[in-house]
């Protein structure tokens, strides 16, 4: 069982989240023997092949925030998490557990360090390991996190590695921009991150005169295939459900978190960009039918 402040604590991430993220994880080990106890009463009934995690997951129900994470071990092990996806996405829960201490911790916590949060609400539940769940940032119980580091390294998966890279320039427009419609040149780009990549899905551009929707989404689609051959940071996407997107779309773009500073940064240049290639691509066409056009 941890004994507060005598565990070495590891902390990997934005540095600027640093002593926050350690202060949360110290005022998580109160609640920890409570959250051992509930796991223990359940045992019996969990599958003994794998591992299993008490949690208690925070969140913004309107999805403007990452979600903020507390999990506890059989043995009392425990670390503090951000991240962009909800451990529950990529991981079977279980069971819900009476947690309330700790959720009144967590979602407080929440509330201070994202203001943007409007409705913020709690699951506690045991979850099933694997979590495979890429990890902005976090802190806790270091022998813990260090033995699940070199099992991501030898199985060639980053979950726990992702952090490390994490600069404070990038979780800056990270937090900014989480999951809204950014005003981006003569358009709006809605930047939805989600595990360790970032999907951009483009608004309808300005386009003069009437054009049916469809026609800008199979231009747009050419436009796309065009500038992927370019730009080999960027990837196809699509619109994925948990996007919730309030309007229309005209294509989806995804690339790694780690280095979207270039792109994030210089959205207007990368909106107008596209735009421009719509706008002339119709406009072509208007102009050589009203040149051309035969008599009928």
């Amino acid at each position: 069982m941890e004994n507060e402040r005598q565990i070495v604590c590891l902390y990997e991430g934005p540095p600027s989240m640093k002593e926050r993220l350690e202060s949360l994880y110290f005022n998580m080990l109160p609640w920890i023997s409570e959250m051992v106890d509930a796991l223990k009463e359940r045992q019996e009934l969990l599958e003994t092949t794998r591992g299993h995690f008490g949690a208690v997951i925070a969140y913004d129900e309107g999805d403007r925030s990452p979600k903020l994470s507390v999990m506890v071990d059989m043995e009392g092990r425990c670390f503090v998490g951000i991240s962009s996806s909800s451990p529950l996405e990529t991981a079977s829960g279980l069971y819900r557990l009476n947690a309330e201490r700790m959720s009144a911790e967590l979602e407080d916590f929440y509330k201070q360090v994202f203001p943007a949060a409007k409705n913020v609400k709690s699951t506690p539940v045991i979850i099933q390991e694997p979590l495979r769940v890429f990890f902005v940032a976090y802190c806790g119980n270091e022998r813990f996190l260090r033995k699940e580091r070199l099992k991501e390294t030898l199985s060639g998966k980053g979950y726990f590695q992702l952090a490390s890279s994490i600069s404070d320039s990038l979780y800056a427009l990270y937090l900014k921009m989480f999951r809204k419609w950014v005003k981006s040149g003569k358009g709006e780009i809605y930047v939805f991150p989600v595990q360790d990549k970032i999907r951009l899905a483009f608004g309808l551009p300005p386009i003069s005169g009437k054009v049916e929707i469809s026609v800008v989404t199979e231009l747009s689609r050419f436009f796309r295939s065009e500038l992927l051959a370019k730009c080999i940071s960027l990837r196809s996407s699509s619109i994925a459900q948990d996007m919730k997107l309030s309007r229309p779309a005209t294509m989806v773009l995804e690339r790694d978190l780690l280095g979207s500073e270039i792109v994030l940064e210089k959205l207007d240049k990368l909106y107008n960009f596209y735009s421009a290639a719509i706008e002339q691509s119709i406009e072509t066409v208007r102009s050589y039918v009203d040149l051309n056009r035969p008599e009928c």
